[in-house]
């Protein structure tokens, strides 16, 4: 059998169309690709940040636990302190007071001399003021109670640096506390 003309034709039509079709649907496809793959990139970006975020906050979380377990602890003690405390006598004010060691007495009682010696300074300068004491007096008796207070602060210091004790202000700052 010959062929037929018009089939021919209407297949040679057909297929001019699927391939113009198939190709429009490719270069849409390849058109669409870049755009996907750098989407694809940033969710992949995003995905492993997400992961270590979650990471983080599971570390946190943990950190969390640990901190509420301790402060339950700590409370429930101090609760039974509060409990204890609460059946005891009330100390005396010179126990309260009073050091407990020989250098802590020693460093109450420098700092009381401390106070005695600015309080002595102040007293000598409303003298001077007032004219009851004259002013070679005044500046031979102040020197001394600063040179006296001056010497006690630094045995203050050095027990402190010893003890390990936080000092508060310095000499240039104007004082100690």
């Amino acid at each position: 059998m010959p062929p037929n003309p018009e089939k021919d034709a209407l297949l040679h039509a057909l297929s001019q169309t699927l391939v113009t079709q198939t190709r429009q649907t490719l270069d849409s496809n390849n058109a669409a690709l870049a755009p996907l793959l750098a989407q694809q990139n940033a969710l992949r970006s995003a995905h492993a940040q997400l992961s270590r975020e979650l990471e983080e906050l599971s570390r946190l979380d943990a950190a969390i636990d640990a901190n509420e377990r301790v402060l339950r602890d700590a409370m429930r003690d101090a609760d039974v302190v509060i409990v204890e405390a609460a059946g005891r006598k009330r100390p005396e004010i010179d126990e309260v007071l009073c050091a407990p060691t020989a250098v802590g007495r020693q460093v109450y009682e420098l700092v009381a001399e401390k106070a005695g010696c600015e309080a002595a300074r102040v007293a000598l300068g409303r003298a001077l003021d007032r004219g009851r004491v004259p002013c070679e007096v005044w500046a031979r008796q102040v020197r001394g109670v600063a040179r006296e207070e001056f010497l006690k602060m630094i045995v203050v210091r050095k027990i402190a640096r010893g003890l390990a004790l936080e000092m508060m202000g310095t000499v240039e700052e104007g004082g100690w506390r």
